[in-house]
């Protein structure tokens, strides 16, 4: 009986192998060098004209921290989760200036942004720092990382950089990327993504035609609650977290440091998710402002020769945070997509208010306030009248129907 020995395979084969496998990397290096897709390899070979048509919504912190390794100066960085990353656009015409850039990323907390304001200072000397920091996020233990593209990220591990680098340079993800550039930059489409960043809407009129009822959607937001034993309102009397407060010191330090001006922006949140028919004692989150203020005030106290740190309050029952329920499917509130996230609108008054611009918005002239520990009781306590105001007069009906949601949710069918 004989048997077939098989034969290793001949030079001649190996050496085609590999020079296909090498052809390959080269084209895909070779692409990823030109198109760039996320701005983090800023070679000479960068095509500037294809700025336009890249976009980083697949690899959003990846592509963040192209714009911080890639722009030739970022003076003002306006860092944040998606209330920063949808509202606070860097381009409009009040900042004077080409040098903004928008930092924020979806479902991004304050692990991730202070990474991300680790990074922006090793690779760029900023003037104005502006951090936005969500209703919640200090006095919980919220941890986002592990959530979206952080650990594919410069932001990232160090002990996996290596690998990150290679595939910025030669991965398939990049590759695939770098293709979808060039078919937009031929078919003249819009990226998701401003070149400084901002989340761009989408016009489409197909879009406009699937919008879903908002009021449906805010009842689902309580259905959900009650189904899961989750309350907004039962975290409004957490302090904050000591290794949260520790990291927060820590930037606010490393601004004083560095001559960086630091501006804290307290995100507002729509007041239906914290109220009930029982007027407050104390305002939510009560804790986590008093925290923050003696946070800053410890730090700028320990660097006496620096200008203070500055802290805008926009958490409070002003009548913009206030917006009621649509009556019927086809309305919409004004300033509110839903209970966390305000429209550009705000997000412009916001910026108006802390940097002295025009008012985008007439009746946003008292919005927020400049928050420092000599007015922390005084505004503690307009916070309380302004919720037992809404309870008492446009919101109760409101209430009633948040009530009405979560009850039924909580029924068994």
């Amino acid at each position: 009986m004989s048997f077939f020995r098989a034969r290793p395979p001949s030079w001649k084969f190996i050496a085609s192998f590999l020079l296909i496998i090498g052809i390959v990397l080269t084209l895909a290096l070779g692409t990823n060098l030109v198109v760039d897709p996320w701005r983090l390899l800023a070679t000479p070979f960068h095509s500037k004209s294809l700025d336009p048509y890249r976009d980083i919504s697949s690899q959003t912190r990846t592509g963040k921290c192209g714009f911080v390794r890639s722009a030739p100066h970022i003076g003002i960085a306006l860092l944040g989760s998606s209330r920063v990353m949808l509202a606070l656009d860097p381009e409009l015409p009040d900042w004077g200036r080409d040098d903004v850039y928008n930092l924020g990323a979806s479902a991004s907390f304050f692990y991730e942004n202070e990474a991300m304001f680790r990074y922006l200072v090793a690779h760029q000397n900023p003037e104005t720092i502006v951090l936005g920091i969500d209703p919640g996020d200090l006095s919980s233990d919220l941890d986002s990382r592990p959530m979206g593209d952080y650990y594919a990220s410069p932001l990232g591990d160090a002990k996996t950089r290596i690998d990150r680098e290679l595939r910025y340079h030669i991965g398939v993800s990049s590759l695939e990327e770098s293709i979808q550039t060039l078919i937009r930059a031929a078919r003249d489409t819009p990226p998701k993504f401003s070149p400084r960043g901002f989340r761009l809407k989408d016009k489409s009129k197909a879009k406009a035609k699937t919008r879903s009822s908002q009021r449906a959607f805010l009842a689902e937001a309580f259905r959900t609650q009650a189904a899961f034993g989750f309350v907004t309102k039962d975290r409004i009397a957490n302090p904050i977290r000591e290794d949260k407060g520790r990291l927060l010191r820590g930037i606010i330090d490393t601004c004083h440091e560095k001559d960086i001006r630091l501006i804290l922006l307290l995100h507002p949140q729509h007041v239906l998710p914290y109220a009930d028919l029982t007027p407050p004692t104390q305002p939510p989150l009560s804790l986590e402002r008093e925290g923050i203020v003696e946070i800053v005030a410890s730090s700028d106290a320990a660097h006496p020769d620096k200008p203070p740190t500055v802290v805008w309050d926009f958490r409070d029952a002003h009548p913009l945070n206030c917006d009621p329920i649509p009556p019927d499917a086809e309305s919409r509130m004004p300033h509110w997509a839903d209970f966390e996230h305000y429209s550009s609108s705000m997000g412009h008054l916001m910026l108006a208010r802390i940097f002295d611009w025009n008012l985008p918005i007439p009746e946003g002239e008292n919005y927020g306030i400049r928050l420092t520990s000599e007015n922390l009781a005084s505004w503690t306590q307009h916070c309380v009248d302004g919720y037992t105001r809404y309870i008492e007069g446009a919101g109760h009906d409101d209430i009633l129907w948040k009530i009405s949601v979560i009850e039924k949710a909580r029924k068994p069918d």
